[in-house]
């Protein structure tokens, strides 16, 4: 009798378990990314593909011989970057849908001086907590024609949009900055050499860090207060009602 309830549990636990993994692959899509030459129609081997989430980096993938790209993923909008050398890398969005499956056709233009090539985050990269007052973003890119590399920074705070670090295009891979409050951040870069100044490219990718400095009092502001009533004025009342407004920078209580 015991063999039996446990081989029926057995039975009923696998059951389960299968039912979980067709839920999971009921939300799946298929994306297929076909990479021509814009003029030839040419597929083109070995095109660098790039698919982001959320400035997350889902996958890096290289088109096949008939120059396409089979992305199977979650439900949902992502960001994808084409690239090869000699050409002009493609940036786009897009959307996975459940059950389908989607063609996206890229067609990528030939480049007279090959643009400048964005490498890898050095610091800080995803999750890292920094816990100096200023943060120093560093990053690493090439130039396969030793060209001068000119470079955008953005930050935003989690939650908000991007806005630009410098005031002017910066040529060197590092730069210092002091944000106004603790949190989490992301960051993202543009680069662009002289030859190729129409066509910056935006890095997908946007590593996520945790500001959360522990050493200098002034990272954490006083609040500020406004008064409202009485302001020079004479009262002749026994009773009176005070009126001010406050509000604080670090957002606390």
């Amino acid at each position: 009798m015991g063999k039996k309830i446990f081989l029926f549990f057995s039975i009923l636990i696998i059951i389960f378990l299968f039912s979980c993994e067709r839920l999971q692959d009921a939300t799946e899509g298929t994306l297929i990314f076909i990479v021509k030459d814009s003029v030839t129609e040419e597929p083109i081997i070995g095109a660098q593909i790039k698919i982001t989430q959320n400035g997350q980096l889902k996958v890096t993938a290289s088109t096949d011989e008939n120059g396409q790209y089979k992305f199977i993923g979650n439900e949902g909008e992502y960001n994808y970057e084409v690239s090869k050398l000699n050409y002009l890398p493609k940036t786009g969005s897009t959307k996975v849908y459940a059950n389908e499956e989607r063609k996206i056709n890229i067609l990528l233009d030939k480049a007279e001086n090959n643009p400048p090539t964005f490498l890898n985050y050095v610091s800080p990269v995803d999750n890292e907590i920094v816990k100096e007052k200023d943060v120093i973003f560093r990053w690493s890119a090439n130039d396969i024609e030793k060209d001068t590399i000119f470079y955008n920074i953005y930050l935003k705070y989690v939650g908000n949009e991007f806005f630009k670090l410098n005031s002017s295009p910066i040529t060197q891979n590092t730069y210092t900055y002091e944000p106004e409050i603790k949190g989490q951040y992301q960051w993202k870069i543009e680069l662009w050499d002289e030859p190729n100044i129409d066509h910056k490219i935006m890095v997908l990718e946007a590593p996520r860090f945790y500001y959360d400095p522990t050493y200098d009092s002034t990272i954490n502001h006083k609040p500020t207060i406004s008064l409202i009533y009485p302001i020079n004025t004479i009262i002749d009342k026994s009773l009176v009602t005070l009126s001010w407004e406050a509000s604080d920078i670090d957002k606390d209580h």
